[in-house]
């Protein structure tokens, strides 16, 4: 460390023990914060030891986070240096991650994901990482599609598949005089080996077809689910029920089925 960053540095840390001194936050710990920017700017630009360098970065990206000044745009460069300084260190880029997405930036924190994917293959961490933003994107969407659907829904008027009659598939909704189909079988969903190592534990929602000889004809999640789809799909295809009837007539009808997944 040069005398001019280990001097920065210092002073940088002052501030920031000044901060932390002013329990609630007020306007002068965050003005102490911004004081403490530049010093480890400085720390971290003049100095070519790679500890001190990241020891100043990562007091950056501190100041930034949402606990402190609340500064995502300033906070994503500060990561970008940590990476470049470190390129294996995947805590960084999943942290870049998580940032972007704080800033709604959805498309680019799949591809910092899927990039520290690629990065690391046999790492647990960006699988499991990738399995909560899924999610968290699928809950989210899910949420604005019910949302316009209410929206859309004219007061006093029926929803569409709640009524005797099917859609223009020939297929029928639960609901009114349809007697909705009885499981008699189902088979357990085995672990695959990415799924084991990801440690995802849960239940999948699935929207399936049951026809006439109920048969499981369609199935789909209802919510994208990293490293299950393709799984969960082939063992619900392999379920039977009693067909659901309606007027004592097997018909075809669509529902959501849920099958747990456990380790």
């Amino acid at each position: 460390m040069t005398d001019v960053s280990a001097a920065a540095s210092c002073a940088g840390e002052q501030l920031l023990r000044q901060a932390a001194a002013e329990q609630p936050p007020t306007t002068e710990s965050q003005a102490l914060l911004q004081r403490a920017v530049p010093y480890f700017r400085k720390a971290a630009d003049t100095t070519h030891d790679v500890a001190t360098k990241k020891r100043a970065l990562e007091q950056l990206e501190l100041i930034f986070d949402e606990h402190h000044l609340d500064a995502p745009r300033d906070a994503d460069p500060v990561l970008r240096e940590l990476i470049a300084l470190q390129p294996g260190d995947l805590e960084s880029i999943l942290r870049l991650a998580k940032l972007q997405e704080r800033q709604e930036l959805f498309d680019a924190a799949e591809q910092t994901l899927l990039a520290a994917h690629q990065r690391a293959p046999a790492d647990v961490a960006p699988y499991q990482a990738l399995a909560q933003f899924f999610a968290s994107r699928a809950a989210a969407l899910s949420e604005e599609a019910d949302r316009q659907r209410r929206a859309n829904v004219v007061p006093g008027a029926s929803e569409p598949g709640t009524r005797d009659a099917p859609d223009k598939d020939g297929i029928y909704s639960l609901g009114g005089a349809v007697v909705p189909p009885r499981q008699i079988s189902a088979i357990v969903m085995p672990v695959t080996p990415e799924i084991a190592a990801a440690g995802i534990t849960g239940s999948v929602s699935l929207e399936v077809v049951i026809d006439e000889t109920g048969s499981v004809a369609d199935a789909h999640l209802v919510r994208p689910a990293p490293l299950l789809e393709n799984t969960a799909v082939a063992t619900v295809r392999q379920w039977r029920f009693e067909p659901a009837t309606l007027d004592g007539k097997p018909v075809p009808v669509r529902m959501n089925v849920v099958l747990n997944v456990r380790q």
